[in-house]
């Protein structure tokens, strides 16, 4: 039988949260098998991600001036206090900031949280106000919630997802998503490149009327100590015609498996990122070699 290898991020293309570090090769490969909206609205929410697990995760005790640390220059954080929960913080990004991928933001992230999200039970309710990632304005609601945690201390989520975009052509993009977050290491430390966890879940997707549901048929294996997803199978039925994307062995490379109408290929992920401008907000051919080593950083 082939070994069927891949390229990746939490992704987060399932709404449940990919790492940002393999974001932009999750997104080349759902090119391959999605529209451009659902690209769209997956690129956004990835984005988003990024600035909400940097305040929420590892934050107890921590003052909101050093949590403003951790996002990008000109956004700022209002905090409810950092011993007192519930813990409601805003991420305001104003009329406008640009993140490290050069998506720009405007308006504000609200992100409550009802306990630790160490604890069991815990609740993280993200919503939006006035937002827009890109001219993309985004509505609707992302849940956290923590089901169970481990002897070690790793945590196990259900993330619920419920958002709505339009782009800026005035096309509405709806998303509805339930999936888990399991951690197998890393969590609860400031290193995020020894974090290990699992995803698995199914997201529902419609763009003009014409409805797309991707699932996770065999759970995505996440290490951001690799850029790439290292494992798992991503399926995606639009009007009844199935494709696929297989991430591999467990292997950290580059190398994907498609299947899509009939025909089963490899790509390189790594390749189709650079070619295409992918792991930028914007999707610009990178035409210089700085260009090309910001795109993989």
């Amino acid at each position: 039988m082939k070994n069927w290898k891949m390229n990746l991020v939490v992704m987060l293309g399932m709404g449940i949260g990919v790492a940002s570090c393999s974001h932009s090769s999750w997104l080349t490969a759902v090119d391959f098998i999605s529209t451009e909206s659902d690209v769209e609205l997956t690129n956004s929410e990835g984005s988003i991600d990024d600035e909400v697990d940097a305040v929420s995760f590892n934050s107890k005790g921590v003052e909101a001036t050093a949590l403003q640390e951790r996002l990008p220059a000109g956004a700022t954080i209002d905090d409810t206090g950092k011993d007192a929960f519930p813990r409601a913080l805003t991420i305001d990004f104003g009329d406008g900031v640009e993140d490290r991928k050069k998506c720009r933001k405007k308006g504000q992230i609200i992100v409550e949280m009802s306990e630790d999200m160490a604890v069991i039970g815990a609740k993280r309710t993200t919503t939006f106000k006035d937002f827009s990632v890109k001219g993309r304005q985004i509505t609707g609601t992302k849940v956290m919630t923590t089901v169970s945690v481990s002897a070690e201390g790793q945590p196990e989520f259900l993330v619920e997802t419920n958002l709505t975009m339009i782009d800026k052509k005035g096309t509405t993009i709806t998303k509805i998503a339930t999936g888990t977050n399991t951690w197998r290491a890393g969590f609860g430390d400031d290193d995020r490149f020894n974090d290990v966890f699992v995803m698995k879940g199914t997201a529902t997707v419609e763009v003009n009327n014409e409805v797309m549901t991707r699932t996770v048929v065999e759970p995505l294996l996440v290490d951001r100590s690799c850029e790439y997803i290292k494992q798992g199978i991503v399926e995606l039925d639009k009007n009844g015609m199935i494709s696929s994307i297989d991430f591999g062995d467990g292997n950290c490379d580059a190398i994907a498996t498609v299947t899509k109408d009939g025909d089963t290929y490899e790509i390189d992920l790594e390749e189709e990122r650079v070619d295409h401008g992918k792991g930028k907000c914007n999707k610009e051919v990178p035409t210089t070699s700085d260009d090309i080593a910001q795109n993989n950083s």
